[in-house]
């Protein structure tokens, strides 16, 4: 159960990262200003030096779309694929060890393990191969 489900995420992880690169070098900022005279703020969501989003009436992106755009621009993405592969490698080694060692191993901290790779799994349920039975 745990190897398909280690193989499934990680073919989500290398989705996301596969998405993230292709626009990495482009940094993604949400930008607020107050103009106090004219009693407005202006809200613009910039990626690279192009305004793609604005509260100008003209598009359709609100403040908060653009802010949450912002807050997950590419290179947050990269970092969160990381860290997910390094929990799965702390499982895969934690597995590994149990195996070689099975009286030394901590059956609860393995177990503890099984349950963080499936709510690893949760934010994709929605994706094609996602099985009930990882649901933590």
């Amino acid at each position: 159960m745990t190897d398909d489900l280690t193989t499934w995420l990680r073919a989500r992880f290398d989705d996301d990262e596969r998405v993230a690169r292709a626009v990495r070098d482009q940094r993604w900022v949400y930008r607020r200003s107050h103009d106090s005279a004219a009693e407005q703020t202006d809200h613009v969501l910039l990626i690279g030096d192009q305004v793609v989003g604005a509260d100008n009436g003209d598009d359709p992106l609100t403040p908060s779309e653009a802010e949450h755009i912002a807050r997950h621009d590419p290179k947050r993405v990269l970092a969160e694929v990381d860290a997910k592969r390094r929990i799965l490698a702390e499982y895969a080694n934690a597995l590994n060890r149990r195996k070689q060692h099975p009286d030394m191993a901590s059956a609860g901290a393995l177990l503890t393990m099984v349950r963080v790779v499936k709510l690893l799994a949760v934010p994709y349920a929605n994706r094609d191969g996602y099985r009930e039975e990882w649901r933590p």
